[in-house]
């Protein structure tokens, strides 16, 4: 069984923009093939979204000589709260850029209340 690394969001560079019914993301995850790549949903909570990807990085040359970062062998596995619910029945969309991954999430426009049965119980 591999490890799994959890990251934080600090560790990942992105930008959030927000539209009218849109949130549209921009993620820096070089050296990622969109294969690789897979987007959840909390099903609990739906502002919250798990991003899952592996780095296809060729096998480093001799000695390194300066490092400034460095690629996780095991899938990596990125939280990201949003400031608000996301539609989990409309598809996410992904494009990849050099090195960037723009995503396209849909929010939820009117949240809709479910009333829920009360059972009473007598003393």
């Amino acid at each position: 069984m591999s490890s799994q690394l959890q990251l934080q969001t600090s560790e990942h560079l992105y930008n959030l923009f927000e539209t009218s019914d849109k949130f549209i993301i921009y993620l820096q995850i070089p050296g990622v093939k969109k294969e690789d790549f897979n987007i959840g949903l909390s099903l609990c909570n739906t502002n919250i979204v798990y991003f899952k990807f592996k780095y296809d990085i060729i096998e480093e040359f001799g000695n390194c000589l300066k490092r400034n970062f460095c690629f996780p062998k095991d899938e990596v596995f990125l939280k990201l709260d949003l400031p608000k619910y996301i539609n989990p029945d409309e598809e996410a969309t992904v494009e990849f850029m050099k090195g960037i991954a723009m995503i396209v999430l849909t929010k939820v426009i009117d949240v809709k209340l479910k009333r829920l049965r009360i059972k009473y119980d007598c003393l």
